[in-house]
């Protein structure tokens, strides 16, 4: 990976251990799995497919990945192409990563503060974080807090409505 200012190149030899790399994750997880017969027999066992799927799902996911990672550093060095692929610059991974950040701090929260409050504080944050200043205007006008909080309620009561009375999922507080 060549780093020339504000954006990233990624050279085909990096394609290729990436995906490698997910391969190799891919082939100790497929070793495993076929390795543990009570969980394959699972997979179908009854009606409900089991334990065995979410693995088999990840699975899946991580070669189909790897492979096509890998795969695409293979034709860019039969195309002879050796410049790297231009990536986004790294400060627009924030965002991204303080979302995975928030959720995961909501899951952690939720035991103690209760399904309703960390999800209706959590919509509230971002749909205000996330309004482009000057269109909307959450952020600049006290009517567009309130409207986020209106939303934010609104998201709340209809996963509360869909998980609690038509899945029959209690959730937490």
């Amino acid at each position: 990976m060549a780093n020339d200012g504000e954006t990233m190149r990624v050279t085909p030899a990096a394609d290729l251990l990436a995906g490698g790399f997910f391969l190799c994750w891919a082939g100790a997880g497929w070793w495993s799995y076929l390795g543990h017969d009570r969980l394959r027999q699972s997979l179908f066992a009854s009606v409900d497919p089991g334990p065995a799927l979410l693995p088999l799902i990840t699975l899946w996911l991580l070669t189909g990945g790897g492979a096509l990672i890998a795969g695409q550093g293979l034709w860019r060095l039969a195309m002879g192409r050796r410049e790297g692929i231009a990536l986004p610059a790294l400060r627009s991974h924030l965002v991204p990563a303080a979302f995975a950040t928030s959720m995961l701090l909501a899951v952690l929260a939720l035991r103690a503060l209760g399904f309703v409050t960390v999800s209706f504080v959590f919509c509230l944050v971002w749909i205000t974080a996330l309004s482009a200043p000057g269109r909307v205007g959450l952020r600049d006008h006290g009517f567009g807090i309130a409207l986020a909080a209106i939303c934010a309620a609104a998201i709340t009561w209809s996963l509360h409505a869909v998980f609690v009375q038509l899945l029959l999922v209690q959730l937490p507080g």
